[in-house]
């Protein structure tokens, strides 16, 4: 049946392009997932920022789920503006460097 049908990946048997594919996705999903790992961290920790202030360094925060949120978003906003800037410059690092050029 699979054979009436152009084979299991196509009429042109691509499977090393389906696998090569399939490696790509399973970084970038892993990335992502990583990603998104740092990003829950960073918004529990941010959401238990308004307790410790108030109960161990004695500030006068109110705490209540406006603040809270404001605390996560701000933190979430910062990472991800952390994250691009590191990024470009990652970029910018690699474009520029003298590695594997001949002096």
């Amino acid at each position: 049946m699979l054979d009436q049908m152009g084979g299991l990946f196509g009429s042109g048997g691509s499977l090393l392009l389906v696998l090569i594919i399939f490696v790509i996705f399973i970084i970038l999903a892993f990335k992502v997932f990583k990603i998104i790992v740092k990003t829950i961290i960073i918004a529990v920790i941010a959401a238990i920022f308004p307790f410790v202030a108030n109960y161990i360094f004695n500030m006068n925060i109110p705490v209540t789920i406006d603040s809270v949120l404001w605390f996560v978003i701000t933190a979430i906003a910062l990472y991800f503006i952390y994250f691009l800037i590191r990024g470009g410059w990652k970029i910018i690092h690699y474009a520029f460097s003298r590695k594997g050029k001949k002096k």
